[in-house]
């Protein structure tokens, strides 16, 4: 009811969609209930959003994508919409649009970098497994440019330049880390076979 009279209210939304999770609605009925408060207030962005984010969810992706560029347009300050949407963007493979989007929130939002970083990274890991090799290390390579401290990203470019055959790129990503973190012992170990496989 507050969201009918106040559809711009971000807490009474995040404790209607927390509610939802909290009872283990199904997909389709918190779908439904974003889509009544949207319907009621198609120019208030937050019941958007919150529909854009059901919608990827059942992954309905145009349509959520649709509905995070609708709360952008009403209020181009709904940050997590312009988030949720780069985010998107990148994941169905309009990179260049995501990428450019992701490192703007970035630079205005500086505390944001690590989890962005770990999202790319996430997104990565997914393109590896569906063989976008080319994708993945762009991501990567981004993800450390977000956030160099973040070396999960620098260990993921080393296996695959590794697995390349490109072992000098992989022994310079593995140094990265141990210089930054020489207690590492996955990189150690990664550094140390390749020495090995390389000598031998």
């Amino acid at each position: 009811k507050v969201l009918l009279q106040k559809p711009e209210s971000p807490l009474s939304a995040q404790k209607l969609q927390d509610l939802l999770v909290k009872m283990n609605t199904p997909p389709e009925a918190i779908l439904a209930e974003w889509q009544v408060l949207s319907d009621a207030h198609p120019e208030a962005a937050v019941p958007n959003y919150y529909l854009g984010m059901a919608l990827e969810c059942l992954g309905q992706l145009d349509d959520a994508r649709d509905a995070y560029r609708k709360a952008l347009n009403h209020n181009p300050e709904v940050e997590q919409a312009a988030y949720q949407l780069a985010m998107l963007e990148v994941r169905t493979g309009n990179m260049d649009e995501g990428l450019a989007a992701m490192r703007d929130i970035a630079e205005k939002h500086p505390d944001r970098a690590s989890d962005i970083s770990k999202r790319l990274g996430e997104i990565a890991g997914t393109f590896m497994g569906q063989e976008k090799t080319e994708e993945a290390v762009h991501l990567y390579k981004t993800a450390l440019e977000l956030s160099p401290k973040d070396l999960w990203s620098q260990v993921h470019l080393g296996e695959i330049y590794e697995t390349q055959g490109q072992y000098e790129n992989a022994l310079d990503a593995y140094r990265s880390v141990l210089t930054q973190k020489p207690e590492s012992p996955v990189s150690a170990r990664q550094l140390q076979d390749l020495l090995v496989k390389i000598q031998t």
